[in-house]
């Protein structure tokens, strides 16, 4: 009985020792190597990367091209599953990976049609916005295609490999931060509904100086049916749950330097962001020798 004891406690302590080393391979393998040269295809000359203390990345390149493939190579190797998210939202593809629940949500997001809009403006840019637009993608893929077996982790969860980038995906974003700011349907929402509640005197005594005309229609054909309520708050809330809409608007203000220990300006910025991991931001740094040194944020997927 003892012996048993010894054997069954034994291989229980072997048993969790293997699944310990597997969860952390598993975890830890996605993780890319920043101490490591990469021989990247189409580049011209050269590209420097340098990880600060914080990883954030600083690209020294000597042409646009070049930094911008390299940005989405570095880019796709930090973020390429929020990217990949943040794509699928702004083409209504959420139920691909999460199921039927996200269906009418991938139908009102396809409504919005921002990808149809993102092609106008790839037809209109300038050929050196093309060409960078481009080049970013192509660093995208080139990570995608050398790690088709260290993907993030929630790729490997959810059982899919992520498609190419394209340069309609980047643009898509403005269409994506367009929407998330635009909170003006939300509240014309509910001051519909208290126009409707309300006689003209009580409304005038909540909102006195509301002037504007109401564009809310109640329509309903065939194949649709849209309660701006229950449809579309409820909609947007759950994509809120994803950590796909992170946008709340912004303000700032500045101080005189009259006010400042320096002498100087303070400018400063209130982000109304809510909390996610990762943050919607990545912060790097880019130049190009003898052209511009410029670092700041930009959202997963966006070139800048």
């Amino acid at each position: 009985m003892k012996k048993a004891i010894i054997i069954t406690i034994s291989v229980l302590i072997a048993l969790i020792l293997a699944g310990i080393i597997f969860l952390w391979y598993f975890k830890h393998k996605p993780l890319p190597d920043y101490d490591t040269d990469i021989a990247l295809n189409n580049i011209a000359e050269d590209v420097e990367i340098y990880r600060d203390q914080y990883a954030i990345p600083h690209i020294y390149a000597k042409n646009e091209t070049d930094l911008y493939r390299a940005l989405g190579y570095v880019m796709a190797q930090d973020r390429l599953w929020q990217m990949d998210l943040i794509r699928r939202a702004t083409q209504g593809r959420l139920s691909e990976i999460f199921g039927a629940d996200f269906v009418e949500i991938d139908l009102l997001l396809r409504s919005l049609q921002m990808s149809e809009k993102s092609q106008i403006v790839i037809d209109s840019v300038t050929p050196e916005m093309k060409a960078a637009l481009e080049a970013y993608s192509d660093g995208v893929n080139q990570y995608i295609e050398n790690n088709k077996n260290k993907l993030p982790i929630e790729f490997k969860i959810l059982g899919y490999k992520p498609d190419n980038w394209e340069a309609e995906h980047s643009l898509n974003i403005i269409g994506y931060m367009a929407w998330d700011l635009g909170t003006a349907w939300h509240a014309e929402v509910v001051i519909h509904q208290l126009k409707e509640k309300l006689n003209e005197e009580q409304f005038k005594s909540l909102l006195p100086e509301f002037t504007n005309n109401t564009y809310i229609y109640d329509y309903e054909t065939d194949s649709v049916l849209i309660d701006l309520e229950t449809d579309i708050i409820s909609f947007n809330d759950k994509i809120q749950e994803l950590g796909v809409t992170t946008f709340e608007g912004s303000n700032n203000w500045v101080v005189s330097g009259e006010k400042s220990t320096t002498g100087l300006p303070i400018l400063a910025n209130d982000m109304h962001l809510g909390f996610n991991i990762p943050g919607i931001w990545y912060q790097v740094h880019l130049v190009v020798e003898g052209e511009y040194n410029v670092i700041g944020l930009s959202v997963p997927g966006a070139p800048t």
